[in-house]
């Protein structure tokens, strides 16, 4: 006999509906739930706290990028806040650095073969962050199609549930 020691099943979709409820229902105004499809970061289901003040570096946070070739008009992005207004950004041949640290590599093309081009380098104006993750295939402010994220697009401060 097999047994299996995590919650059964119907517990846990039990928690999932709750967790829905609440944030579809009274806590609507203030908190959304976001499904991550993407490798660029663990885990799957993410709660996103709405926007409040501005975001703080190291801080995970949801984000509507730019129009990509790659991703629909309504997609949600989950990056770190890498950098802040004021911070520098430099691209040394096909390496990413903010504030003269490196963070990673820039790839020249995609998985698909679409061609990649190295995003914006200098001063990170008012009201704008460099986005990122560490998964080297993350799709973020190191490529010229998302680029540096005005504050406008953020939709706020990001936790991971599940």
């Amino acid at each position: 006999m097999i047994r299996y020691s995590g919650a059964p099943w119907w517990r846990r979709f039990a928690v999932l509906l709750l967790l829905t409820a609440v944030c579809t229902g009274v806590a609507a105004s203030r908190y959304r739930l976001y499904i991550n499809v993407s490798d660029s970061m663990p885990g799957w289901l993410y709660l996103v706290q709405l926007r409040g003040s501005a975001p703080h570096r190291g801080e995970l946070i949801a984000f509507q990028p730019p129009p990509t070739p790659f991703y629909p008009a309504d997609a949600v992005f989950l990056k770190y806040v890498a950098g802040l207004p004021g911070d520098q950004v430099a691209i040394r041949g096909r390496r990413w650095h903010l504030n003269q640290q490196y963070l990673g590599r820039i790839k020249t093309h995609a998985h698909s073969g679409a061609r990649l081009q190295a995003g914006p380098q200098g001063e990170l104006p008012a009201a704008h962050y460099a986005v990122w993750s560490p998964e080297e295939d993350s799709y973020d402010s190191r490529y010229q199609d998302i680029g540096w994220i005005a504050h406008d697009r953020v939709i706020g401060r990001a936790h991971r549930l599940l």
